[in-house]
């Protein structure tokens, strides 16, 4: 009795979806299973776009069937979107494609044609061609980084999830290259936690907190700062201030 193997299809279901925001503008089109859909972020840009504009994501086409046929229809799809909602990323809008689609999913690793590499390139060469458009960008990514508003908010974050010891504790032993820094006033009131210098800087915009935690300057920003070993948990209560020379 002669036996022949049956071809059994590759059978997948896989979606085509669109990032809205909260005012309706698509910002981001893409294709992938389930799991890829309910993945929130894809890159940097798209997460400044998702946290300054809201984040709406619409299923906009359902495909199940042979996963080969599934793949160029979505591909297709994904090119079509992007040309139609405009959302290439170019300067001045809004769009996180950073490319042009059809670059598969499942597990494809995307690859940039020649073409799509130099139309990239030569974008990034005529944002910053300008000597003029590098200050101003310059001077506005500068500005952002000083925002009020952002900075207490992220303060604020860095003081809830310090307030809790085991979790201090546990986002410390994560790193041993980081030192926490302490922020008191000049008459000894402690202020605030840092993980590092490095999040000090960023939370309160003042420099130069290295050189006083080191003793090489006497304060910075109107405040004393000093290092704390990672593997010692502060008891707030009982903290002793060393009187720095001045």
């Amino acid at each position: 009795m002669n036996s022949c193997s049956q071809h059994v299809p590759d059978v997948r279901t896989a979606y085509g979806y669109c990032d809205y925001t909260d005012d309706g503008r698509p910002f981001y089109v893409g294709i992938g299973k389930i799991c890829r859909v309910k993945t929130q972020k894809r890159n940097n840009k798209h997460a400044s776009i998702a946290n300054k504009h809201g984040l709406h994501r619409h299923i906009e086409l359902d495909l199940t069937g042979e996963y080969s046929i599934v793949w160029k229809l979505l591909c297709e799809w994904e090119k079509k979107k992007i040309v139609e909602y405009n959302t290439f990323h170019v300067p001045g809008n809004i769009g996180c494609n950073f490319t042009l689609g059809g670059d598969g999913f499942l597990g494809f690793k995307r690859i940039k044609s020649q073409e799509e590499r130099k139309r990239i390139s030569d974008l990034a060469k005529e944002r910053y061609k300008d000597p003029e458009a590098r200050r101003k960008l310059g001077e506005a990514i500068h500005q952002a980084k000083l925002d009020p508003v952002k900075l207490q908010h992220h303060a604020d974050a860095q003081k809830k999830r310090y307030s809790d010891p085991l979790e201090r504790r546990k986002m410390h032993d994560t790193s041993t290259m980081k030192k926490r820094v302490l922020q008191y006033t000049l008459d000894g009131k402690f202020v605030a936690e840092y993980y590092s210098v490095s999040y000090a800087v960023q939370a309160t915009g003042i420099k130069n907190i290295k050189l006083v935690a080191v003793g090489k300057r006497p304060r910075a920003g109107g405040f004393y700062w000093k290092y704390v070993p990672n593997d010692f948990i502060i008891d707030y209560d009982e903290i002793i201030i060393i009187e720095r020379k001045k």
